[in-house]
C-alpha cells in the first residue's frame, strides 16, 4: 500500500504544480503553450511511470544523450555550412576573373585558394594561359585591386590550363 500511496501523492503534487504554473502564466502566447506542453508531459510521465519503468533519472539521462547528439549535429552543420560558403566564394571569384578575362579576349584557367578561417579569404590565385603583356597586366591589376589579393599571392604561368 505504501507504493500506491506514494504514487498517488506524486501525481497529486504534480497536478498541483501544473495548476499553479498554468495559473501564473495564464494565456501569454507561446510561453503558455510551451509550459502547458512541458507540464502535461511531466504529469503524464508521473501517471504512467509505475508501468513503464520511467524515472526522472532515466529521462534526465535521455535528455543529456539528446543534448550531446544535438551538439554533434550542430557542429557537423557548421562544418557543412563553412564548406558550402568556401565553395561558393571560390566559384564566384573564379567566375568573376574568367568573365573579366573573356572581356579582354583571353582563354585562361583560374584556380583560387581560400584560407581556412571564417569567413574565408583569398589566399592565392593561380592563372594559366597565354596572354599579351598588356592583358596579363590588366588581369593582375583586377585581381589585386578588385579582389584585394597581394601581388606575392598571384601566380601566372604561360601554359594551357
Amino acid at each position: 500500500m505504501n507504493r500506491v500511496s506514494q504514487h498517488l501523492l506524486s501525481i497529486l503534487a504534480g497536478a498541483l504544480l501544473v495548476s499553479i504554473s498554468n495559473t501564473l502564466v495564464k494565456n501569454k502566447g507561446a510561453l503558455s503553450s510551451i509550459l502547458k506542453l512541458i507540464t502535461g508531459a511531466t504529469l503524464t510521465m508521473l501517471i504512467v511511470s509505475p508501468w513503464t519503468g520511467i524515472t526522472i533519472d532515466t529521462v534526465g539521462y535521455s535528455l543529456s544523450e539528446i543534448e550531446a547528439e544535438a551538439a554533434i549535429v550542430v557542429e557537423n552543420g557548421k562544418q557543412v555550412a563553412q564548406n558550402e560558403i568556401s565553395i561558393y566564394i571560390k566559384e564566384q571569384t573564379e567566375a568573376y576573373i574568367l568573365d573579366k578575362a573573356f572581356d579582354l579576349g583571353l582563354d585562361i584557367s583560374v584556380d583560387v585558394t581560400l584560407t581556412e578561417e571564417m569567413p574565408p579569404e583569398i589566399a592565392s590565385v593561380s592563372v594559366k594561359g597565354f596572354a599579351s603583356p598588356f592583358a596579363q597586366k590588366q588581369i593582375m591589376i583586377l585581381i589585386r585591386e578588385d579582389l584585394g589579393v597581394a601581388e606575392e599571392c598571384l601566380v601566372w604561368s604561360q601554359s594551357n590550363g
